[in-house]
């Protein structure tokens, strides 16, 4: 009989658990359409004034094999960590001085009336994994 109460017991917590399923799957959808503060592509300027270019996760994986970390006040550290760019406290961002970070989101700002020229020479660095070096070169 106790074998009983106790199989009857986890019918009942299967039962419930099940319930919920259908709004977790709904809470998960809307996390994950939640916006990000940050796109791939878009021009960033830190708090100390260099001005970056946010880069998307592949490119990312690129960014740190060819170019080396910067370190600039504003960069995400935790000790014992990985980075983990969502967009929204951890954002990856390759810098005209070609080094790469990734940034707390508060401490950089889109920066909107960057010269064309700037996210030019930025997206000719991702290409050719150099640093001020243009494609034609």
């Amino acid at each position: 009989m106790h074998k009983m109460n106790e199989a009857g017991r986890n019918r009942h917590d299967l039962t419930w658990a099940l319930r919920l399923v259908p709004y977790a799957l709904a809470r998960l959808e809307v996390m994950a359409a939640m916006k990000r503060l940050f796109e791939p592509g878009d021009m960033v300027k830190s708090f100390t004034g260099h001005v970056g270019i946010v880069v998307s996760g592949e490119d990312f994986e690129k960014v740190r094999v060819q170019f080396k970390e910067g370190r600039r006040p504003g960069h995400f550290f935790a000790p014992g960590c990985c980075h983990n760019p969502d967009y929204v406290t951890q954002v990856p961002v390759l810098f005209e001085d070609g080094t790469y970070d990734v940034m707390r989101s508060q401490n950089i700002r889109r920066k909107t009336e960057v010269a064309g020229e700037a996210k030019e020479k930025l997206m000719n660095m991702m290409a050719t994994g150099k640093p001020g070096v243009s494609e034609s070169e």
